[in-house]
């Protein structure tokens, strides 16, 4: 139906760890499993593939879900996590990890881009800056992109679909007050291509206001 926000997720290493690059992940522990939410395998996973590492060439710990593995991690039991940029749990760890915690930049070359798409199509890198905000960003730092989407079954109503899609383009300034997850939220952004075919009643609206 529409692109909602985009995420900002990296991988997070202890600033004392020693690990520099995503390569550096080799031999190291790394959460795997995420049977309650398996996208993360995609990510940390593409990732990894960012630096030319598999999973077959890291210690897996298996992890049900991001609080589990975060708590692995804030506990020593990992050498790295996957974390949105600017959350909160952020300034637990942290507090907790001796000397802090700070994001791995990924690698924004052809190649090292190409690794990633493969095993997580339609993400993308992106530079974040620094900021008193981003705790773990201490440096320009190349992040992993992904758009969160709005779906709908193919047989809900036609004009169900168009009434949602209408509400959300007009409602950009209220969407984006409702929570910091929206910051990213644009309505000019909503029709963009993601491989998959829109529903009906969204294209219709689409093409009124002339993004499609």
């Amino acid at each position: 139906v529409a692109n909602m926000m985009v995420f900002r997720v990296g991988a997070v290493v202890a600033e004392k760890s020693g690990i520099t690059k995503i390569s550096d992940l080799e031999d190291k522990r790394v959460p795997f499993g995420f049977k309650a939410a398996p996208i993360f395998n995609y990510v940390m996973g593409s990732m990894m593939a960012n630096g030319d590492v598999s999973y077959d060439e890291v210690k897996k710990v298996p992890a049900v879900g991001l609080p589990q593995h975060w708590s692995l991690f804030k506990e020593g039991s990992l050498d790295v996590a996957v974390v949105a940029v600017g959350t909160g749990v952020l300034k637990e760890m942290n507090a907790v990890i001796d000397g802090g915690v700070r994001y791995i930049s990924l690698d924004p070359s052809e190649e090292a881009v190409k690794r990633t798409e493969a095993v997580y199509p339609k993400s993308y890198l992106k530079q974040v800056m620094p900021s008193k905000a981003l705790v773990g960003i201490k440096e320009p730092t190349y992040t992993l992109h992904f758009d969160y989407l709005l779906w709908a079954n193919k047989d809900v109503a036609d004009e169900t679909v168009y009434k949602v899609t209408k509400a959300m383009y007009e409602n950009e300034a209220d969407l984006k007050a409702s929570s910091p997850l929206w910051r990213t939220h644009s309505s000019a952004n909503m029709a963009k291509d993601q491989g998959a075919p829109y529903h009906p009643g969204a294209l219709r609206f689409y093409k009124e206001v002339g993004l499609r």
